[in-house]
């Protein structure tokens, strides 16, 4: 599929769905190079530990015994090198609230990088947050990174390209609907779009830190 059929196929759905576009929007590149399946493996272990030790933060849980555990599983997945600079602020406690709640929401991104690695079947409609139980267990199975790499098949370019100027038009939409309130967004949750988006650029970026890419509309 060819960046104006693609784009054809988004606008299809997006009416489908009764979401605003522009058609003015600029067409996604085609030629891109998806990052390597390990790379988005540890990505996904490193990035969920830190999820979950963030979850313990922001509950008021013991934030140094969580620390401890899940600074054993980082060593035991083999992932430890694998944090971004904000998930490390987490760990350190030397974050915000802010800093916090943002690595709490990656798990939509992360959402993303499971089924880009085929362990979620669909890429469900961004109106509710994703099924964080299920995206735990798609890796909690696993003991060490290595064996997840081994069981994951990461998906074709198209697929991903395909998924990501859908995502690309909704992002679009729901800053629209910020600019001019009357704009249709139909059912989407704009925070679901954001993170999601946000992962589906990292896969075909050369930047490490998804927090590093720009998400301009």
């Amino acid at each position: 599929m060819d960046n104006k059929q693609r784009r054809e196929k988004t606008i299809t759905e997006l009416k489908k769905q009764n979401i605003a576009f522009n058609t003015y929007l600029p067409i996604l590149e085609s030629d891109v190079k998806l990052k390597d399946k390990a790379t988005v493996c540890r990505r996904a272990v490193a990035n969920m530990l830190a999820i979950q030790h963030a979850c313990d933060f922001a509950n008021g849980d013991d934030v140094k015994e969580s620390r401890k555990f899940f600074k054993r599983l980082l060593k035991s997945y083999g992932v430890a090198k694998d944090l971004l600079p904000i998930e490390e602020s987490v760990f350190k406690g030397k974050c915000t609230e802010q800093d916090v709640t943002n690595v709490i929401w990656t798990y939509e991104a992360n959402w993303v990088l499971l089924w880009a690695l085929g362990k979620i079947e669909t890429l469900d409609f961004p109106k509710d947050v994703c099924k964080t139980e299920e995206a735990i267990a798609a890796i909690q199975s696993f003991a060490h990174v290595d064996d997840f790499i081994k069981d994951c098949e990461l998906r074709s370019p198209d697929e991903i390209l395909d998924a990501l100027d859908q995502y690309y038009c909704y992002h679009w939409a729901c800053v629209e609907k910020r600019i001019k309130p009357d704009t249709n967004i139909g059912e989407l949750n704009p925070d679901v779009v954001v993170e999601r988006r946000k992962a589906l650029e990292w896969l075909i970026s050369g930047e490490s830190d998804w927090n590093e890419i720009s998400l301009d509309t």
